[in-house]
């Protein structure tokens, strides 16, 4: 640490803390980061949430460790019973309990190596972020699309930085995330992936409903209609009758229909050519 960028608090002021994480008393000091236009990836970080130091801070300068003021003085149980693993409490560690120092968070998926929750029976981790995050049991989800339970999660502090699971773009704002699907195989929806309807009708399927299916129907191995041209996983939405498949995307982009006196039928506005019949 560049000492020209702290500010140390007077003699009569000095705070110390003894913190469970480390052996030698913390010292309160200052912090003050320097303008800069980007974040400098080796900015002094937190030891317990991984976060670059700013403001008011505790540190060990001998052992070049240092905690938020903030994370120093959060009230952390040594137990916890959470719901995002009933099975078993978790017990917070300083680090990693696994060799090479670095831990997969089983909500977030992100490496770390700050405090952690963690079943060791279970091998089950929780980044102290993501620990303390507010959550409530989804029970109306259907067993058709997803077999476990959902977990609602009102703000995920975006920690969460990886596609929803239906939609597949990045996921924003309260989510429904599965905690019996792990690192990797991770199922994590948008809300309103969550609340879309089992079944609608679409006018590129004016004879059939579609049906909200978890992934794709199987093809045949050397399918080459449209669909296993490209890459494309999440939910669908699939006539069974027609070989017909949509996208969540292409039904939150709903088609633009017109009418022509000299066709009998109503025309769809299209974005590129497009065949659905399976080679089957």
């Amino acid at each position: 640490m560049d000492v020209s960028e702290c500010e140390s608090r007077t003699e009569g002021e000095t705070m110390e803390l003894q913190h469970f994480s480390h052996p030698h008393p913390l010292v309160s000091f200052k912090y003050q980061i320097v303008a800069r236009e980007e974040v400098d990836p080796e900015a002094t970080l937190c030891l317990g949430c991984e976060k670059p130091l700013e403001g008011w801070s505790y540190g060990c300068n001998q052992c070049e460790f240092y905690l938020h003021k903030g994370c120093a003085e959060l009230e952390l149980a040594p137990k916890i019973q959470h719901p995002f693993h009933p099975k078993h409490p978790l017990t917070l560690l300083p680090k990693s309990p696994y060799p090479g120092g670095r831990t997969v968070c089983d909500l977030c998926g992100k490496n770390f190596e700050g405090f952690v929750y963690n079943c060791n029976d279970c091998c089950f981790d929780l980044h102290i972020n993501c620990a303390l995050l507010p959550s409530s049991i989804a029970t109306k989800f259907p067993n058709s699309l997803h077999p476990h339970p959902l977990q609602f999660i009102q703000n995920h502090n975006e920690e969460v930085e990886r596609d929803c699971s239906g939609c597949q773009k990045p996921l924003s704002g309260p989510i429904y995330h599965c905690l019996d699907c792990s690192y990797p195989k991770f199922f994590t929806l948008h809300t309103e992936c969550v609340e879309l309807p089992l079944e609608i009708n679409h006018p590129c399927d004016r004879k059939h409903p579609l049906t909200l299916l978890p992934r794709r129907p199987a093809h045949p191995e050397k399918c080459s209609c449209y669909l296993c041209k490209i890459q494309w996983s999440g939910f669908v939405y699939s006539c069974s009758l027609c070989n017909f498949e949509l996208s969540v995307e292409d039904i939150f982009s709903p088609p633009t229909i017109i009418t022509n006196a000299s066709h009998e039928h109503p025309w769809m506005l299209i974005s590129k050519k497009m065949s659905f019949i399976c080679d089957s």
